[in-house]
């Protein structure tokens, strides 16, 4: 079975499509249950290698291919491609991590399941322009057999040690598991509104987007008696010491380099003393989320960044009575000069496609 992901280019569509969105789920789930971020590129391969032998996972993907293949509506290859994309896509991602969430939740919340079916079927059928009518027979074997999948990968992670149970059910984490699953109906409301998304608009900005950042953040002016000299940050930036703070007294903080902070990062506030280099150290983190995009710096997830400079929300909020979604797109319009196609910026939060980082100037 083949895996694809990290920038590796799209095959035909297979059983490996499938079972790496199995596995990209999983492992973004496990970066963030596992305490030792050192631990996460190590119980990421071993999940890999378990899940690339695991014969009774294959049957259950290549049966879903033979049943795409076998329908009309993917005899044209235009249409495969969009539903390669789309198994590909941050979007069906979010949709794997909240089933793993049903599943590792202290009580397994089976009634949200129909709903984040509902949300797999409507996902689809934007990113394949087509009635959501016509594509629930394919739509449902294809969650069935990710659902499967998912449930088979996770018992495989479990028996081989990847994850223990411990790990999913501790408080903290339990927490963010629910999350998963928390906005479901809310994202399916935003994908079924009567006027339509585009989801090629959106893809469009996003690309924009990202470029705009790394214009934006890639370079650095520092302080300078004679002349004020713009050098990239890439050249110049040293990372200040990050310290994971114990959750008890009785221990000590927890050195951290830069790469396993971020790639244990979901939720996490950044403290220090004024000019200790938070804002430069948000700079650079969008900087390196928008050209590393594939690399999946961030949780092991393909993310576009946002930096919210809360100075500047407070300010518009009181003269606008804006949300922060809507400041998020006048500062797309001002800034970036880039005009959001409607409902973008709430899709992208809605779907994991977007990281907002905030910061206080």
């Amino acid at each position: 079975m083949a895996f694809y992901g990290r920038g590796v280019p799209v095959a035909p569509l297979t059983e490996g499509i499938l079972a790496s969105l199995i596995a990209n789920g999983l492992t973004a789930i496990i970066s963030h249950l596992v305490s030792d971020k050192g631990e996460t590129l190590r119980r990421e391969r071993l999940l890999i290698d378990a899940l690339q032998k695991d014969a009774p996972l294959s049957a259950i993907l290549q049966k879903a291919v033979v049943s795409v293949a076998k329908a009309t509506h993917f005899h044209d290859q235009r249409q495969t491609e969009k539903l390669r994309f789309f198994l590909v896509s941050p979007d069906a991602e979010a949709i794997i991590r909240q089933i793993y969430g049903t599943f590792l939740a202290n009580t397994t919340n089976q009634s949200s399941l129909p709903i984040i079916q509902a949300e797999f079927l409507s996902s689809l059928s934007l990113h394949l322009g087509q009635d959501p009518g016509t594509l629930k027979e394919v739509s449902d074997s294809l969650f069935d057999a990710l659902l499967r999948g998912c449930e088979r990968a996770l018992d495989r992670s479990i028996d081989r040690g990847i994850l223990s149970a411990h790990e999913a059910k501790s408080a903290a984490r339990h927490r963010m598991i629910l999350d998963q699953f928390a906005g479901v109906q809310k994202n399916l409301e935003l994908l079924r509104l009567p006027h339509k998304l585009s989801i090629e608009e959106i893809l469009s900005f996003e690309a924009k987007y990202r470029l705009q950042l790394v214009d934006r953040h890639g370079f650095i002016t520092p302080p300078h008696f004679d002349m004020a000299r713009k050098l990239p940050i890439k050249e110049i930036c040293v990372s200040p010491q990050l310290f994971q703070l114990p959750q008890s007294r009785d221990k000590e903080p927890v050195l951290l380099t830069f790469e396993q902070f971020l790639s244990g990062l979901y939720r996490a506030v950044v403290l220090g003393n004024p000019g200790g280099g938070k804002s430069t150290l948000a700079g650079k983190i969008c900087y390196d989320l928008a050209v590393e995009y594939r690399m999946r710096l961030l949780g092991r997830r393909e993310v576009t960044p946002i930096l919210v400079i809360l100075r500047d929300y407070g300010a518009a909020k009181k003269e606008h009575h804006c949300s922060i979604v809507q400041f998020m797109e006048r500062v797309a319009n001002s800034n970036y000069q880039i005009s959001p196609p409607p409902g973008s910026f709430e899709y992208m939060l809605s779907n994991g496609r977007a990281m907002v980082m905030t910061c206080p100037q």
